[in-house]
């Protein structure tokens, strides 16, 4: 066996593990306790990551705006839940909530990421980062 069929073979054995367990219901539930070991903590990530990325593609900084208001509970005059938050998945927003700091972490790599990949929209990584300071 090569060195590089062994190597392949495991990344992708580590690449299932982790998959595996990234979609545990809860951490309690996987052998690690760590970064992206269960559902809420991947899918805030998820999220946050797509919402920093439209944000560097377009410029328009209400993506970021949305993850935001949802991490952190914020809600519409009158007690109701925010439109956005509404029109997602109750347990996407329910995962968003209960780890807001991978979305917030999520935000600020995925402006990055559209930023080096060429952001359309003016974004401010400046910005973005103090945002992401102010809401932790």
């Amino acid at each position: 066996m090569t060195t590089f069929t062994s190597t392949r073979q495991a990344v992708v054995a580590f690449l299932k593990s982790f998959v595996s367990t990234a979609g545990a219901a809860r951490e309690a539930d996987t052998d690690r306790n760590g970064f992206l070991s269960y559902h809420a903590e991947s899918h805030a990530a998820g999220v946050g990551i797509g919402a920093g990325f439209a944000a560097a593609k377009t410029g328009d900084v209400r993506f970021i705006g949305v993850v935001m208001s949802i991490a952190f509970g914020v809600k519409r005059q009158g007690g109701g839940k925010t439109a956005v938050a509404h029109a997602l998945d109750p347990k996407v927003v329910a995962d968003i909530r209960q780890e807001p700091h991978y979305a917030i972490g999520g935000v600020v790599l995925g402006a990055v990421i559209g930023t080096v990949l060429g952001g359309g929209g003016v974004l401010d990584l400046r910005r973005v980062l103090e945002l992401a300071i102010q809401f932790t």
